[in-house]
């Protein structure tokens, strides 16, 4: 028996697929589910100091919803991401089918009204839908770090994790690994790799046919023949992790426990980043919250400023 059959042999690992994997908001007083109550309450009747039956009827329904899932803690804690930044005056906007939600607009998670808006719920969430809610939540792109900064150290390094996605080959990629193996200069195969569009490797054979730009590409001769039906071999294998635009994932005990890390290439934050993407993060029953970014903000915010200043 190899080394390697016995180290396998020892091992006992029991990923426990499709089960949740509820992160823990931190020190809620006496409990979540009574927090979750309150803020939600005290949202409501800030946003709707006459309430009508249809809005106590709807927030009743979504309450329920919401914590038969147990969903609370995840809602409690992009509450608390997001109660951050206004404390910081960062701006942010939630988006996406959270804004269906009359629990997220109480949270100040999102701005729409979902009522006067004729928004259902159950397009972010129901009983039936066997995925957790995603709320996206757009800072702006020069303070989106500083969020996911206080993320981690809110809910600890060794409970939270950058999402990674992983990187495949592409034509051009592809071409030009397999370029190097073969020793061709870089001069040569930027020659060649200029003309190649963004398309599957697997286009490389007829590539010159396919597309107009790449139409005086001749791998008709060796090593080019050999070079173009390798490289598409190697189609869709994956190349490198990189990190997800936002996804962030926060687990109930240490992340180490769920999933293997690694540090990310970029370590400007010294982040760390799951080795799963964010497929296989759902199907391990970890619970994403996208923290994304957006230019538009930090213009927005931008302007305030100068307009502030010519008053």
């Amino acid at each position: 028996m190899i080394e390697s059959e016995k180290i396998a042999e020892q091992c006992s690992v029991d990923l426990k697929i499709g089960e949740y994997k509820f992160p823990h908001y931190p020190n809620a007083i006496p409990d979540s589910y009574t927090l979750f109550y309150k803020i939600v309450y005290d949202g409501f009747h800030k946003k709707y100091p006459k309430p009508t039956q249809a809005e106590k009827e709807r927030l009743e329904k979504e309450i329920e919803v919401i914590t038969s899932l147990n969903f609370v803690d995840y809602f409690l804690i992009v509450w608390d991401i997001v109660k951050e930044a206004r404390r910081r005056g960062i701006l942010y906007i939630g988006r996406g089918s959270a804004a269906n939600s009359m629990v997220a607009y109480c949270l100040d998670l999102t701005q729409i009204e979902p009522i006067r808006n004729n928004l259902f719920f159950e397009r972010f969430l129901n009983k039936a839908r066997s995925s957790p809610p995603d709320v996206d939540i757009d800072f702006s792109w020069k303070e989106r770090d500083e969020m996911i900064k206080y993320v981690f150290e809110k809910y600890g390094y060794e409970n939270v994790a950058m999402i990674s996605t992983h990187v495949t080959f592409r034509a051009k990629s592809a071409f030009r690994e397999v370029s190097k193996a073969f020793g061709i200069s870089d001069a040569e195969i930027s020659n060649y790799s200029r003309k190649i569009p963004w398309t599957n490797a697997k286009n490389l054979p007829r590539i010159s046919e396919m597309f107009p730009e790449s139409k005086s590409l001749d791998f008709s001769k060796e090593p080019w023949n050999s070079i173009v039906y390798l490289a598409s071999r190697i189609a869709n294998y994956p190349r490198h992790l990189s990190i997800h635009p936002g996804g962030i994932v926060i687990t109930p005990t240490k992340i180490t426990d769920y999933c293997a890390l690694e540090y990310a290439k970029n370590k400007g934050l010294g982040l760390i980043i799951t080795q799963p993407d964010m497929y296989s993060i759902e199907d391990l029953g970890l619970i994403k919250i996208d923290l994304l970014s957006q230019r538009s903000l930090g213009v927005l915010r931008d302007t305030m400023k100068m307009i502030k200043k010519k008053m």
